[in-house]
């Protein structure tokens, strides 16, 4: 009779797993379509053995029925974490194309408007003035350029800094994001480890959506998922604690440093920056990885000019040159933003000061500027300040030749520069005092060069500080295309010819890095191709990455997707086990039936 009963309740342990097969099956089918649903399966195991004696070999042990051991999710914890890893780094090289693309709008380059043409225009009109420097028209034509040029150039580095400046909405945006999706695993913890407490039940549903947000946070910032003995998902985002069971720790936005409109990402808890920017993100340290990350290199950290490519000539020694070349490869050339911001500026400044130069030209050398002098020094006085100058070793101070060329007006005006500072005149009226041969003081009225100081934005000449000179625009006489002759005469075509010559010479590399020194023409195109080689590069890295994320998408989809025709066929297969259980049952009662109504 006991046997009888036992054979009951194993006909029922059959019954009951079936059903719970039958069930998962059906949840299977019902979430086919879901995003991020996972295939789960039952695994069934013994449920208990009761041993009935002992033969010579072995114990002999009657079964007891089965039991559902679990309704496991068929995930592959490798292919999770290759997809979550080139998924942030699909999002790194995403952020780089968009903010690549984005420059080659602002340029023009791609449209009809390129920057090309406004150089193509300033270029041409000093040519016409080679042929007719005395005409007024041809001056007016001149000038007319110049200001189109600056123009032309202050528009697009305006759009280049709104640009970087906005790039910081969508920094804060996806800083909310990953706040956001933290903030959802950890209440999903909290709600699987209640569920799955008693160790009856799996909440692989609550799992399932955990999963689709540690994905769609990886596209933004490099983690690393580890799930603990309680069920619950531990995230560590660059080296630092995420989630940590039901607790989700944030980061905030603040900005770089004072004075400047970038901001970057901190954690609250530790009030530790998020990213190093210490070194350049690079496949080899697995560092480029994150949306958040390619962004922020992209934008760098400040407006750049043309102050922030090193020249050699600037520095004393070797040893600190390349220091600043290092500074600048970290800096500036890491940032497609920045670079371009650098770059272009430095063309800008070199067309502008040569023309300057040519125009106003400056010269430390102030003993060659003065008839014969018996004394090495001099007393220069600004602003009724004096100092003693060092003829033979002067570097320090500068002055606008004395043989400067002049305008066309009456007055013959010496020196009047093409492009002007908005904030600091190109000179300062000064008195110089020197002996002549003869030993007798002399003085005569110099003007002082004022130079630019990379610390003080407002003496340079940088997009943002120059503008046509208004007194030329007021009165295009005044540009100083004239010089005066060894008979009292005055002669145009020497100053046409320099500032055409000025096109076809060597001014500055592409950067610290680059071989040779361009032109102005060489400089620009080499600019754009850097551009866009490096959208070519960007579009290639993403293109590579979407095909390997696609690729390692459908491998995981392999194992976890949800197949109809085999849950289908599996939906046939535990309903024959069903029906097998349940004639088992019938039979048992019958049996039990029949002795119970015959003894």
């Amino acid at each position: 009779m006991g046997n009888i009963m036992t054979g009951l309740w194993t006909a029922v342990s059959g019954l009951t797993v079936n059903q719970n097969a039958l069930n998962t099956t059906a949840h299977n089918l019902a979430n086919i379509d879901t995003n991020g649903a996972t295939r789960q399966q039952v695994i069934i195991q013994d449920f208990h053995y009761n041993s009935i004696g002992q033969s010579a070999y072995s114990t002999m042990q009657t079964g007891l029925g089965a039991a559902t051991q679990v309704v496991r999710q068929v995930r592959d914890e490798f292919y999770d974490k290759q997809y979550r890893t080139e998924s942030g780094r699909l999002g790194f090289y995403d952020a780089q194309q968009d903010t690549i693309l984005e420059i080659e709008d602002v340029m023009g380059e791609l449209e009809n408007s390129p920057f090309q043409l406004a150089i193509d225009a300033l270029w041409t009109s000093t040519q016409e003035l080679v042929k007719s420097p005395d005409d007024k028209s041809v001056r007016t034509v001149f000038a007319k350029n110049a200001q189109s040029f600056i123009q032309r150039a202050e528009s697009i580095y305006k759009q280049l800094e709104a640009y970087q400046v906005n790039m910081n909405t969508k920094i804060i945006k996806q800083v909310d994001q990953v706040n956001e999706y933290a903030r959802k695993i950890a209440d999903l913890n909290t709600q699987i480890t209640k569920v799955e407490a008693g160790g009856v039940e799996r909440a692989n549903d609550l799992r399932d959506q955990r999963n689709v947000y540690a994905d769609k946070l990886s596209s933004l910032i490099d983690i690393k998922a580890v799930e603990q003995y309680d069920g619950s998902l531990s995230i560590m985002a660059e080296n630092t604690q995420l989630v940590a069971g039901g607790t989700a720790y944030s980061m905030s936005t603040t900005r770089v440093e004072d004075g400047t409109d970038m901001v970057k990402a901190v954690w609250d808890h530790t009030g530790t920056d998020v990213f190093s920017m210490d070194r350049v993100p690079n496949y080899e340290t697995n560092t480029n990885i994150g949306s958040l990350k390619g962004l922020i290199w992209a934008r760098g950290n400040d407006a750049a000019n043309y102050t922030d490519i090193p020249v050699r000539e600037d520095f004393a020694t070797d040893a600190d040159y390349n220091d600043a070349v290092d500074v600048y490869n970290l800096r500036v050339e890491s940032s497609t933003v920045r670079t371009i911001q650098a770059q272009f500026d430095n063309l800008i400044h070199g067309i502008t000061t040569t023309i300057n130069n040519i125009l106003s030209p400056v010269t430390s050398d102030i003993a060659s500027q003065l008839p014969t002098t018996s004394s090495s020094t001099a007393t220069l006085t600004i602003n009724g300040v004096a100092q003693t100058i060092d003829l033979s070793t002067n570097k320090d101070v500068k002055i606008m030749c004395l043989d400067a060329p002049v305008g066309m007006n009456d007055d013959k005006t010496q020196g009047t520069e093409l492009f002007a500072r908005k904030s600091t005149d190109r000179y300062t009226d000064a008195t110089l005092t020197y002996l002549d041969e003869t030993g007798a003081p002399q003085t005569i009225n110099v003007k002082v060069y004022n130079e630019e100081n990379p610390a003080d934005k407002y003496s340079l000449y940088t997009l943002g500080e120059i503008e046509v000179n208004e007194d030329i625009l007021a009165d295009y006489s005044l540009l100083p295309l004239s010089e005066e002759n060894s008979t009292g005469d005055y002669a145009y075509n020497n100053v046409a010819k320099k500032l055409s010559e000025a096109w076809n010479k060597e001014f500055s590399p592409l950067s610290p890095n680059a071989e040779k020194s361009d032109t102005f023409y060489d400089y620009y195109t080499s600019m754009w191709g850097g551009i866009s080689t490096k959208g070519e590069q960007y579009i290639a890295s993403t293109k590579n990455q979407t095909t390997m994320v696609d690729n390692i998408a459908t491998a995981r989809q392999n194992v976890m997707g949800i197949s109809s025709d085999e849950e289908l066929a599996n939906m046939i297969k535990y309903q024959h086990a069903y029906s097998a259980a349940a004639r088992y049952f019938n039979v048992v009662d019958s049996m039990l039936e029949h002795l119970v109504t015959r003894l």
